[in-house]
């Protein structure tokens, strides 16, 4: 490429690069200086996570979610604020570091003699989300166990599998929920077998006991990043990017690769009902794809009636998160709500939200 084409080529995230140019160190600070005056009522702690190291024993990652997690805290207390920063010491993490190089496949790194899982899966970086649950802080990767870490040291403790419940190969996402009212903690993870797609969703109590799991048959293999949690009901929002497994699983195949987007397919929604996780409605919607949901609400004038509030794109945007071509394109998106009829079986209505009310029951 040339510098004047390098110079004409938009930048939709300007800046963004230098958050990779080198590895966050950890640290456990006390935080003495601030702008401006906290409220005295301020407690707590709040936390993140994300992708924080992008190179492995000379082996360079060239996407986004390939990093290693780490989770960054500010507590907020009567002493003062402090500020904590830790890896996520998953078993790939401690791996790695042991042999002085890279060894698994990342979702869009491969190398010469790279693993997988157990030859089936990604090892998981836990570099996605993290949430208070049980007692712990769980930080989530991609389709695998979340790590549990100390809630003030972010120290790891190790993989949480809910006391057995979930095993190594389990599939289990990235964004779970807490319910705020009886402290669940509900999650999905879509199982990619091409002749028997699933998707399974999960319920477990406020001290980590699974309550409930169910297995819902998919027309296809369907890659999911999100879901949305009501106060009686789950939305599923399923497009046509599917993941074709034997491509993840050839020889330097990765993840980013195997992912197909077949617009042919159409979209789906699945509403499910809580507790049970009865399917109560699958509703065939034009091809879009959602990577994050908004919000799920019961509609105020209708019984019934369901709001689902999602970020509507008209393509996959993994593409876009390559390391040095960050955002160089972008494409279309909008926020949008769906309006579910439960009786009748169908979106009756769908319109686009404003910014500034997608967050907001109207």
């Amino acid at each position: 490429m040339t510098l004047s084409a390098q110079a004409a080529r938009p930048d939709f995230a300007p800046g963004l690069e230098r958050a990779f140019a080198r590895p966050p160190e950890e640290r456990s600070v006390a935080i003495d200086t601030v702008a401006g005056r906290l409220p005295a009522f301020l407690r707590g702690s709040w936390y993140m996570n994300g992708p924080a190291r992008f190179e492995r024993g000379g082996q360079r990652f060239s996407h986004w979610l390939d990093g290693d997690g780490m989770v960054a805290a500010v507590h907020f207390g009567q002493d003062g604020l402090r500020h904590e920063a830790r890896y996520v010491r998953t078993a790939r993490l401690v791996e790695e570091e042991q042999a002085g190089r890279a060894l698994y496949r990342t979702f869009g790194t491969g190398f010469p003699g790279d693993r997988l899982l157990h030859g089936a899966a990604l090892a998981s970086p836990g570099n996605v989300s993290v949430l208070p649950f049980a007692g712990g802080l769980l930080a989530f990767g991609e389709q695998g166990l979340p790590t549990e870490l100390d809630p003030r040291t972010l120290e790891t403790r190790g993989p949480y599998d809910f006391g057995g419940a979930l095993g190594p190969l389990t599939p289990f996402a990235a964004h779970a929920r807490l319910d705020p009212r009886s402290g669940e903690l509900w999650n999905f993870g879509v199982s990619f077998a091409p002749a028997r797609p699933q998707l399974n969703v999960y319920r477990f109590d406020a001290q980590g006991r699974r309550l409930r799991r169910r297995r819902l048959p998919l027309d296809a293999p369907r890659s999911l990043h999100d879901f949305a949690l009501g106060a009686r009901h789950a939305a599923f929002f399923l497009g046509p990017h599917v993941l074709d497994m034997a491509a993840l699983a050839a020889p330097g195949g990765t993840l980013l690769e195997a992912l197909r987007w077949r617009p042919e397919l159409g979209s789906r929604l699945l509403i499910v009902s809580r507790p049970g996780i009865e399917p109560l409605a699958s509703l065939e919607l034009p091809p879009a794809y959602c990577l994050h949901t908004i919000q799920l609400f019961e509609h105020p004038l209708r019984p019934e009636t369901l709001c689902l509030d999602l970020l509507e794109l008209d393509e996959p945007i993994y593409r876009h998160y390559r390391l040095g071509a960050l955002f160089d394109e972008v494409g279309p998106g909008r926020p949008v709500r769906l309006v579910i009829d439960l009786r009748q079986g169908k979106v009756v209505e769908r319109h686009e939200v404003a910014y500034d009310l997608s967050l907001i029951h109207i």
